[in-house]
């Protein structure tokens, strides 16, 4: 067991600053802090600056937190931008797709219905009814171009041609 150290074991060394006092105890060595009763207080001017520290670690963290949240705010404020933006373009793609659809429907519905009524003509057998009927292929005097005043495909006749 452990005995009891003695007094003459204990030693008390004051520190160079003269505000902490350090006790040796065998192998341990202790400090112990100054109190009122010795005499000690602590000036104003270290209080006042550590209060100031004080505030100005606060207004630090105050501005950090700020900044996190205005950070976190945007990136928010971004991702529902992009999901908006992300569902718009889904729709449109739907939507375009509908039209692609209905467009293919339309064109074979067209060609159908073409198909259908140029099956049961016979081009060569009318051509050959109209050349025993008269009909002459007509002499490169004959042809009359005309040059359209706007860009259209089409000439609107609106008299008789010479």
């Amino acid at each position: 067991m452990r005995e009891r150290q003695k007094q003459s074991d204990i030693q008390i060394i004051p520190s160079w600053t003269g505000l902490s006092t350090y006790i040796i105890c065998g192998q341990t060595v202790l400090k112990v802090a100054p109190s009122e009763e010795d005499g000690f207080r602590t000036p104003a001017p270290y209080t006042y600056l550590k209060t100031r520290d004080l505030k100005e670690r606060s207004v630090k963290k105050r501005r950090s937190c700020l900044l996190g949240l205005a950070a976190l705010l945007l990136s928010c404020s971004l991702l529902i931008r992009y999901a908006t933006l992300r569902a718009d373009n889904l729709s449109s793609m739907r939507r375009v797709s509908a039209l692609e659809t209905e467009y293919l429907d339309l064109k074979r519905k067209n060609d159908e219905r073409l198909q259908s009524l140029t099956r049961d003509v016979d081009l060569n057998e009318i051509e050959k009814r109209a050349f025993r009927l008269g009909m002459r292929y007509p002499y490169s005097e004959q042809f009359t171009y005309y040059t359209p005043v706007r860009s259209q495909d089409y000439v609107t006749q609106l008299r008789r041609l010479p």
